[in-house]
């Protein structure tokens, strides 16, 4: 089933071997989702995506200071869907407390598992939780000096309905696929 705001939807521009002019000059004067290919190819968590969860986990173990997080939860029969609930008072997932590791634990002890619950930590705040992440993992197309929210998400798979964030966003997948 289709629905009417994605019948009428443009499609992403997609964009290679992107500098900082290419991307302040003709991508973001553009004020609307593109894609950057490869834009990251030699992040540490980029190269250890390509080795599997095993190997992500090593990098943020690395570096993670273990404090406490969000975590959602959804039960498998939500079909990956982060949502409202029925009666549009309140959600159809849980909230709770955890550690980046213990999310990434969970994850993988679900991952055979032909319905696993959506299991996600987002929106983590890398200076609060994994200082050391941040120099080796730096976005090429912004000027160091400029004050950036710096976050990770972690997770399964999950459907998130589309959403307009106020900050302005760059997204780079560093495991598994985004679309």
């Amino acid at each position: 089933m289709t629905h009417a705001l994605l019948d009428n939807a443009k499609p992403v521009e997609v964009f290679e071997h992107v500098t900082r002019e290419k991307f302040q000059t003709q991508i973001k004067p553009l004020r609307r989702p593109a894609l950057l290919k490869n834009l990251v190819p030699d992040w540490p968590i980029v190269r250890a995506g390509r080795e599997g969860l095993n190997a992500v986990r090593d990098v943020l173990r690395s570096v993670s200071l273990e404090k406490p997080l969000d975590v959602i939860e959804l039960p498998a029969n939500q079909n990956a869907r982060v949502f409202y609930s029925e009666d549009m008072k309140g959600f159809n997932f849980d909230r709770r407390q955890s550690s980046l590791i213990s999310v990434l634990d969970e994850i993988e002890a679900c991952a055979r598992q032909e319905r696993p619950p959506t299991i996600y930590a987002g929106a983590v705040n890398v200076p609060k939780h994994l200082p050391a992440f941040s120099e080796p993992h730096n976005v090429p197309l912004l000027d160091p000096a400029t004050d950036c929210l710096e976050s990770i998400w972690v997770g399964n798979r999950s459907r998130i309905p589309p959403h307009w964030d106020l900050p302005q966003n760059i997204a780079c997948v560093a495991s598994g696929r985004r679309r």
